[in-house]
């Protein structure tokens, strides 16, 4: 993320009562920066990652249409906007239109066949809220059917790929969904996949992931993975190890372009392996890693 010196306000501080998260939903305390456009973005500078964005609004939770993960949306997407043509007529009722509800497009045999099928999603107009819907529903809102709210939400389609190398089928999904975040305005889409970009995702065969390096890190911690890596059969995250288990076991991220990767951990059942650093800052790192 990169803005201009002379459009930020850095080393901004909340103790947790006037910013909220987009991506999870709760309070955020700690520091924060704000650009020219009034945006709120966490970390004392752009420098200072992962860069969140921040709303001053409280955030309330919406079921997530996958596994009843909360999503975010804010007090102001709960009102409704009509058009002035439907607010000035005094014989139209103001609940025109039922409210959409979330519901998922699954692929078929034919489309793993192919290799991918389209999701569909809904963005309310005044709002960060999301959610997923299947084709008829989508439909309705692309057609303007007065059965649904369509003024109140903007409909997209988006190619999901659910075939091919894992690694690979990650980064294209998550490129395809970035995409669709920055060429349409959505913010915060991008957090509501929640690092699950292989979802619904089926290998070719029954096979094991391995990773010599430079492709992965842990989640929680930066740091580099090595080692044997698996696809989460339900959520479609990557996770560490060969075969998912019952046990805690990490989930795993790409490693991308600038990140800060800290010393290689050994990846599960891996026998031997040689840590080594990528990217790693210059700086005192203190016992704050």
């Amino acid at each position: 993320m990169y803005f201009p010196l002379s459009q930020i306000t850095t080393d901004l501080y909340t103790p947790g009562d006037e910013l909220f998260t987009i991506s999870n939903a709760q309070p955020y305390e700690g520091f924060y920066f704000k650009t020219s456009d009034g945006k709120f973005y966490t970390g004392k500078t752009p420098n200072d990652g992962p860069n969140l964005i921040l709303v001053k609004e409280r955030i309330q939770s919406e079921t997530d249409a996958e596994v009843g993960n909360p999503g975010a949306y804010t007090d102001a997407a709960n009102f409704n906007v009509f058009p002035p043509e439907y607010a000035n007529a005094t014989s139209v009722k103001s609940d025109i239109g039922l409210p959409p509800s979330s519901s998922i497009n699954y692929p078929t045999e034919d489309d793993y066949e192919v290799g991918e099928y389209q999701r569909y999603y809904l963005k309310r107009n005044n709002g960060y809220s999301y959610k997923e819907i299947d084709f008829n529903t989508f439909t309705l809102y692309k057609n303007k059917d007065p059965q649904v709210q369509y003024f109140l939400y903007q409909p997209i389609t988006a190619t999901w790929n659910i075939t091919g190398e894992a690694i690979d089928v990650y980064k294209v999904n998550k490129n395809i969904i970035k995409n669709v975040q920055q060429n349409n305005g959505w913010e915060g889409f991008i957090n509501y996949f929640k690092y699950r970009f292989l979802k619904y995702y089926k290998p070719s065969k029954k096979e094991t992931f391995y990773t010599k390096g430079g492709e992965l890190k842990i989640l929680k911690t930066s740091e580099e993975y090595i080692g044997y890596y698996h696809v989460h059969p339900d959520k479609g995250l990557l996770m560490e190890g060969r075969y998912h288990k019952s046990t805690f076991h990490n989930t795993l991220i790409l490693i991308e372009e600038n990140d800060v990767v800290l010393k290689a951990k050994i990846g599960v059942d891996e026998e031997v392996g040689t840590s080594r650093r990528i990217n790693f800052p210059s700086i005192n790192m203190g016992g704050g890693y």
